[in-house]
This record gives structure tokens, sequence and C-alpha cells, in this order.
């Protein structure tokens, strides 16, 4: 099945994130297409808390690849 079938990757990311810039480095790299959702750190205590994102990633840590 090609990548163009299948959905794409999500990225949950946050744009301050080193570890979330060297995520979108690989994916570019790769040329694996994908959408980012923006995490805020800072908003509300951080978006990483809440539970929709706690069921993305149960540890709470920015960045999520969900594929």
């Amino acid at each position: 099945m090609s990548l163009s079938a299948m959905s794409k990757p999500i990225l949950y990311s946050y744009w301050r994130s080193s570890c979330s810039w060297r995520v979108r480095i690989a994916l570019n790299l790769k040329e694996i297409p994908y959408d980012i959702k923006p995490i805020s750190l800072i908003k509300s205590g951080g978006e990483q808390h809440c539970n929709e994102y706690r069921e993305v990633n149960p540890m709470e840590q920015v960045p999520a690849l969900q594929i």
C-alpha cells in the first residue's frame, strides 16, 4: 500500500521544541508527508496534560507521532 493511499501521520509538536524539530527534519529528509497538530506547552498549564492529548501519548510528552 502506498503512502498516499494511507492517511498522513500526525505530528503533535511544540514549535520551540528541539525534539519536535528533529522529528520534523527526519520526516522531511525521508520525504514523508505529515500533518502538524500544534501543542502549546504554556497555554493553560500545558496542553500536553489535557485528556485528549493523554489518549495520544499517556506520558504527556511532546513530540508524539501518530501513525
